[in-house]
């Protein structure tokens, strides 16, 4: 089995007073699992030097991005 991932991303866009003011705000969370290494295995049989997959845990990474940007209004 690879890695897994879930993601969720929720987001917020808003205009105020004719466009004038547009404020922007993301809030996002992405969870990784069967994360994998590629670990020596132990020396068997007198081989040594291989390598193989290891499922070692797992990543979290989650944060919130706001933008806010304002136009001077035009007569």
């Amino acid at each position: 089995k690879w890695e897994t991932n879930q993601k969720t991303n929720i987001g917020l866009d808003l205009a105020l007073f004719r466009n004038r003011v547009n404020i922007t705000g993301d809030l996002y969370k992405r969870i990784t699992r069967d994360l994998l290494l590629n670990a020596a295995l132990p020396n068997t049989n007198g081989v040594g030097g291989s390598t193989g997959f290891k499922k070692i845990g797992k990543l979290q990474n989650q944060g919130l991005e706001i933008s806010f940007n304002t136009t001077k209004g035009g007569t």
